[in-house]
């Protein structure tokens, strides 16, 4: 797939063990990173040089986003930069996983990113122990998302008024509202999470 890593380089030294771990196995598992500017700004960093056009950076952020499949980003030392990554892909519909270390707002359960009203972002904590898993869950769950499927579906009249009460009190199509149902199931069953986390590689 193709991939937007993203990640602030404000403490990269601090977090280089979690961002390389990211970058390098979303490489060994065989995907593009559409902007892999990392590993020359750890190198930079490492020797105390700044050198940053922001004009050049933001168009290169733009086109690397708007390439890409699905976004992860490390959101663990949040600025604006990733909050507007976020943003902009989150209104190209592109899948989001943010992750976050223990360290993130240990005692919030909710922040301002959960109230984000998108059926395309996932927000988790994560490990230097279980990052592959989460992340090839994510991966596994939205690979060949872009392709569409019709079904003819037959439902009840007890079911066609629900759905004609909830499309005009949301003001959602009925077909949104069917959609929204089927991944908040999809997102609790965790017997497919477990399917989704396994390298598929190894079932070939």
């Amino acid at each position: 797939m193709k991939i937007f890593f993203g990640c602030t380089s404000e403490e990269i030294l601090k977090y280089h063990e979690y961002y390389s771990a990211i970058r390098n196995f979303l490489i060994e598992e065989g995907h593009t990173i559409t902007r892999d500017w990392y590993p020359g700004a750890y190198e930079a960093a490492k020797h105390g040089v700044i050198d940053f056009d922001q004009r050049k950076a933001f168009s290169k952020v733009i086109q690397a986003l708007e390439a890409s499949q699905v976004m992860i980003v490390e959101d663990t030392i949040s600025n604006f930069s990733t909050g507007y990554q976020i943003t902009y892909a989150l209104q190209h519909r592109k899948p989001i996983l943010v992750l976050w270390t223990g360290e993130k707002n240990k005692h919030a359960t909710m922040t301002f990113l959960h109230g984000l009203p998108s059926n395309y972002l996932q927000i988790s904590r994560y490990d230097l122990e279980n990052y592959k898993e989460i992340i090839r869950e994510f991966l596994n769950k939205y690979n060949e998302a872009k392709n569409k499927h019709r079904f003819h579906l037959v439902i009840d009249q007890v079911e066609k008024s629900y759905l004609d009460f909830a499309s005009y009190n949301e003001g959602k199509s009925k077909t949104e509202i069917i959609r929204e149902s089927i991944r908040d199931r999809m997102n609790a069953d965790d017997q497919y999470s477990d399917y989704l986390r396994k390298d598929k590689k190894e079932n070939s």
